[in-house]
């Protein structure tokens, strides 16, 4: 009698199509369906953002994207460890090898460890975006025929199409500021709103003060651009009714990515800021979640249906609400996404001003590592200006305050149905139960709502 057929016996081109029909479940079974998952995420991630993304990575974000995947290795290291070992792949470029001379090619570079073998990690870090708020992001305007001023944060990112949400880190210190504060977003070419949101005037009642609260501002989508193949003098009269029209097939493949504006503006006769604005996060709705409707535009099947929640029983020092790690990373992306251009035979150099994106990240060897705060506007206030990768992120995501109590937070709801129907999805997804007995054992596994880069298909 003939042995029967295993499954990873199977030709691969047959396997492959299996596997992406359910590739979470397949991924639990065996060693090559985790190496099958992680080159997955690779390849939606090239295909989302266009292969251009691999040398912006190599070229500017390589030595934070490290960092900041590294020193999850408290938590993911024993599957981290299952891909490397399959490519055998090398520890990561430092400093010392460049500056030795040792030309390496992009793609050669991201073949190491904390990149090729952390695809989704990657792919959720670059799908989703977090706008971190410094002094300097502020303009103040005057206006001649008014006696009103204005307050205003406005931020231009680089996403690719599909739906978003938005949601704004803060905390509360007054009743002043909120209710005349406006947050849009815009698209980047044309200046349309896809999303506009004022909170009501009594919202700064409705919230505790002096507790790090995320709102959620709402929805946006993020349309493909129409890609039409004309000649570079016809496409100035071409309509395109709203749509960003692609001119050549050189623009062509570096339309994946679209302009989009995020606006926060506070207007008034006299400006009373009375909260502090932490963060903005762009966060990707999952593919398995969004539907398209009668009119072709997209909606998520499981939106969220509560206003706003806050953290009870953690004080939002900044250690507690800003990641170092992950600030470095987005501030290294912030830049290094305005520098992607259509592809060329001829290398940029950069400039001067560019140059604080060169890491100078001390590395004797791949031990526990220091990093080190590179100048004043990377740093963040409340820290010691050092971060140890082996123990930074177990803390910052851990589960626990440092009482040793269980990170509690509460919601505050639209309306009685919006929390009965919350209730509901909670129940079929089987999130955490926050009213867990003293005792309980708390896996490795970070605090995943307050880690919003990880995705699944």
């Amino acid at each position: 009698m003939e042995k029967p057929l295993g499954l990873l016996a199977l030709p691969s081109e047959i396997l492959q199509k299996i596997f992406v029909q359910v590739p979470t479940e397949l991924k639990r079974t065996c060693r090559t369906f985790v190496v099958m998952y992680n080159d997955l995420y690779r390849n939606l991630f090239v295909d989302r953002f266009g292969p251009h993304i691999l040398r912006t990575i190599a070229d500017y974000d390589y030595k934070y994207l490290v960092d900041y995947i590294r020193s999850f290795d408290y938590w993911r290291k024993d599957i981290r460890n299952i891909i490397s070992e399959h490519y055998d792949l090398r520890l990561p470029y430092t400093d010392e090898d460049e500056l030795e001379g040792e030309k390496v090619d992009p793609a050669n570079k991201l073949n190491c460890q904390y990149i090729r073998d952390s695809w989704k990690l990657v792919y959720g870090i670059y799908v989703n975006r977090r706008i971190f708020v410094d002094y300097d992001d502020y303009t103040v305007n005057s206006y001649v025929n008014a006696p009103m001023s204005s307050v205003k944060i406005d931020k231009t990112l680089k996403l690719t199409p599909g739906l978003y949400n938005l949601s704004c880190a803060l905390i509360i210190k007054t009743f002043a500021g909120m209710s005349s504060s406006v947050f849009k977003v815009l698209d980047g070419k044309t200046g349309d709103k896809l999303l506009e949101y004022q909170p009501a005037s009594h919202f700064s009642e409705l919230v505790p003060h002096n507790k790090f609260v995320l709102l959620d501002i709402g929805s946006f989508e993020v349309k493909k651009p129409k890609i039409v193949e004309q000649e570079m003098d016809e496409s100035s009269s071409e309509e395109s009714n709203g749509e960003e029209v692609v001119a050549t097939m050189e623009e062509a493949v570096q339309s994946k990515l679209v302009d989009i504006r995020v606006v926060v503006e506070e207007a008034g006769v006299m400006v009373k800021s009375g909260y502090i604005l932490c963060y903005i996060d762009v966060n990707a709705y999952q593919l398995k979640d969004c539907m398209i409707d009668s009119a072709g535009d997209l909606y998520c099947v499981n939106e969220k249906y509560w206003l706003a929640w806050w953290i009870e029983n953690q004080p939002p020092l900044p250690e507690n609400v800003v990641n170092v790690l992950l600030k470095k990373l987005y501030k290294s992306m912030e830049k290094s996404m305005k520098l992607i251009k259509p592809t060329t035979p001829h290398r940029r150099m950069g400039s001067f001003a560019e140059s604080n994106l060169d890491a100078r990240i001390k590395r004797a060897d791949m031990s526990p590592v220091v990093v080190e705060n590179e100048d004043e506007t990377d740093g963040t206030d409340g820290t010691d200006g050092e971060v140890n990768l082996e123990t930074y992120n177990r803390e910052f995501y851990s589960k626990l305050n440092r009482e040793g109590e269980l990170i509690v937070r509460e919601f505050k709801f639209r309306t009685m149905k919006d929390r009965r129907r919350y209730e509901e999805w909670i129940g079929q997804t089987g999130e955490e139960n926050y009213s867990v007995k003293s005792g309980t054992v708390y896996t490795m596994e970070p605090l995943k709502w307050k880690l919003t880069t990880i995705m699944e298909i």
